[in-house]
């Protein structure tokens, strides 16, 4: 062993020292010394760490933890009650004004994987969710995605497709008919609500075009059952 191992693994542990590194200090006077430096130094640190505290100190510490952790759970509590009643004050009306196309964009921002995903749902499928509002297909659609999902208003149907300006999400509301018509632009979304023959539905895309598209598109290939 030379001195260049010798220093390895002393400084990897110096309480658990090889045979062989023993050997090298004992005809090594350099090392030796080296070695004596390193235990004086683990002494003095385990000296400094031998300190016994005041009788009661641990008790007086997990009695001060234990007052603190009261007083931040009441502050919180009061802090979070007025924040909820402020909060309450003035989203609702926000809500209320937003209404189903506010909802509908946050459901689209809930799962944006769908907007890139690289797939093709089947004929069936699509006919399957678009029964929920009355509607069949008259003529092929690009649906890269056809579910049913919880919208809002209960159970219904999330419909991905592309059109030339962007892929667009198709929500199929069965339960609920409100908010016909509207608009709303958020998040770098545009969404509109439209009527159906059972509940409404709403169109959700990334630009006007898009939309405009993807309107076009249903107006073309989407039919009410009779």
């Amino acid at each position: 062993m030379n001195c260049l191992d010798f220093m390895r693994e002393l400084n990897a542990d110096p309480r658990r020292l090889s045979a062989a590194a023993r050997a090298h200090a004992e005809g090594c006077a350099a090392c030796a010394r080296t070695q004596a430096r390193q235990a004086e130094l683990e002494r003095e640190l385990a000296a400094a760490l031998n300190i016994h505290p005041p009788a009661g100190l641990a008790d007086r510490i997990l009695l001060e933890v234990k007052l603190q952790r009261r007083r931040s759970v009441q502050f919180l509590a009061v802090a979070a009650g007025v924040a909820m009643a402020t909060g309450l004050t003035l989203t609702l009306p926000v809500l209320r004004q937003a209404g189903l196309p506010a909802a509908m964009i946050a459901h689209v921002q809930g799962e944006p994987h769908l907007l890139t995903i690289q797939a093709q749902a089947t004929p069936e499928a699509l006919a399957r969710e678009l029964s929920r509002i009355g509607a069949v297909a008259a003529a092929p659609i690009p649906v890269v995605h056809a579910a049913p999902c919880d919208v809002p208003g209960g159970d219904g149907g999330h419909v991905v497709f592309d059109t030339p300006y962007g892929r667009v999400t198709l929500l199929l509301v069965p339960n609920r008919r409100e908010d016909i018509g509207k608009r709303l632009e958020k998040a770098g979304f545009v969404a509109v609500v439209r009527a159906a023959q059972r509940g409404c539905y709403s169109l959700i895309a990334q630009n006007e075009q898009a939309l405009a598209a993807a309107e076009a598109m249903l107006a073309e290939r989407m039919r009410w059952r009779t």
